[in-house]
């Protein structure tokens, strides 16, 4: 990384950015969890996401090892052909589970008692999310008054 410098954060992004972002991320989580056992504090529930996310990283890692292989390039090749394809799906999808996401926040701040399900932005965002896997547990949608 010295010797290509500021290159190698430009030529290839998006396998220099799972290389060095589950690398820093799994240091912090290694220091948050030592010293939350040597000071006996909880850590944040947020680090447990974290640390989901970075595991998640660190397999996605394993596509730019499979390039190298003959029987698997092809086969990594074919499936960033495929994200390169569905970028604008994707974009259109998160615009629209956003949207959603905020009617349901709005519909949720206006009720009370069991109606108000929903506390933030995320928690919007994940139950529209669960509503467009098929996920139907609408029955807090029938509290709202």
């Amino acid at each position: 990384m010295i010797r290509v410098g500021k290159n190698y954060f430009t030529k290839s992004l998006l396998w220099n950015f799972t290389h060095l972002l589950p690398t820093s991320t799994i240091i912090a989580i290694v220091i948050v969890k030592m010293t939350s056992r040597w000071y006996s504090y909880e850590p944040y529930a947020f680090i447990h996401t974290v640390h989901s996310f970075t595991s998640l990283l660190l397999w996605v890692r394993i596509f730019y090892f499979l390039r190298i292989f003959e029987s698997t390039s092809y086969l990594i090749r074919m499936i960033i052909g495929s994200f390169n394809d569905m970028k604008v799906f994707l974009l259109i999808l998160f615009i629209v589970e956003m949207s959603f996401g905020e009617a349901f926040l709005r519909l949720s701040e206006v009720s009370s008692g069991e109606g108000n399900f929903l506390d933030n932005y995320a928690m919007s965002f994940v139950y529209t999310f669960r509503m467009s896997l098929a996920d139907n547990d609408t029955d807090p949608l029938k509290e709202i008054t």
